[in-house]
């Protein structure tokens, strides 16, 4: 299991991970503050990881921030420090949403019968839909990812 109090700080420098730096419970202002310090030194982003979490062994990462990179033009820190948390630490399944302002992660394995509303909203304001199923990417439609959610719902139920 991840340990989601525990923050990694990878880089990927086009060949292989190097990991940057780790640090225990960690404030999200903190985070940020990381994030633009790294940026200033390294001239690229981090990423940030729950303890436990060797990237070499996650392709899906890289193909995460192709993706990312090609829809949003700004608030691409959504990605790097809460998208890839909330997918490791639960269970790596859920819907990835992108629009050209930022990113969502509605994880499976915690829906809420009484947040539906919140997940309808969420499914309307991004325009790209993306089924993450333990590192398999799959692009998918606002119907698509609504009866995904809808049948995990009736699952748990």
């Amino acid at each position: 299991m991840f340990e989601k109090e525990i923050i990694q700080l990878y880089k990927y420098n086009g060949e292989r991970w190097v990991k940057r730096r780790v640090s225990h419970n960690v404030s999200l202002t903190e985070q940020y503050n990381i994030m633009e310090k790294y940026e200033q030194i390294f001239k690229s982003k981090p990423f940030f990881l729950p303890g436990g979490v060797n990237p070499q062994n996650y392709p899906e990462i890289l193909k995460m921030e192709s993706i990312m990179k090609t829809k949003l033009k700004s608030y691409k820190n959504d990605f790097y420090i809460h998208d890839l948390m909330r997918y490791f630490s639960t269970g790596r399944k859920g819907i990835w949403l992108l629009r050209e302002s930022g990113t969502d992660y509605i994880p499976l394995k915690e829906l809420k019968a009484d947040s539906l509303e919140v997940y309808d909203y969420f499914l309307k304001a991004n325009k790209v839909h993306y089924l993450v199923d333990a590192g398999e990417l799959k692009q998918i439609n606002y119907d698509t990812s609504l009866k995904i959610i809808l049948e995990q719902l009736k699952e748990v139920a």
